[in-house]
């Protein structure tokens, strides 16, 4: 398997779990980068401090609302169309970043995102139920999950 399709899934997984995870780590990757293609340019803006800053933000804010007792169910429409368009995005990010085809990893990123959505929405469901925890013990796992996940993408890069 190429590489890049791991990276894809990898970064449509973490889209799937915190859907603002994935492009504030496209961000810190791409912050870290030199740039020399001509894919790579157009995630120069990422570069950006304010962008930066503002996709971290957001992604800080995701996983504080996430813990909240009215939070949305992550399955929902809405919520899974973002996942699906933040994993899909990113994982076009991941393929410009290799020199790969962006379709590709714009498909698989978003296959991934979907896929995860769902597997890590019946885990958190089953864990609170099963172990009997509160939920928001269960979310922090799942939070320390996509920062391992992340940190071993980052490494591959």
């Amino acid at each position: 398997m190429k590489k890049f399709l791991l990276k894809s899934i990898l970064i449509g997984t973490i889209a799937g779990m915190r859907s603002m995870s994935a492009p504030a780590l496209i961000g810190n990757i791409v912050s870290d980068k030199a740039f020399f293609g001509i894919g790579n340019r157009r995630l120069k803006f990422l570069k950006n401090s304010n962008v930066y800053a503002a996709m971290n933000v957001l992604a800080l804010g995701e996983m504080l609302a996430d813990k909240l007792p009215n939070a949305p169910d992550r399955i929902d429409a809405p919520l899974l169309t973002a996942r699906a368009i933040s994993g899909a995005a990113c994982g076009a990010a991941i393929s410009m970043l290799e020199n790969e085809n962006k379709l590709t990893g714009a498909i698989i990123g978003g296959a991934a995102a979907i896929a995860s959505t769902f597997v890590f929405f019946k885990l958190r469901t089953k864990a609170d139920e099963i172990l009997k925890l509160p939920d928001t013990a269960v979310a922090l796992a799942e939070d320390a999950v996509v920062f391992g996940v992340s940190s071993q993408l980052k490494k591959m890069m």
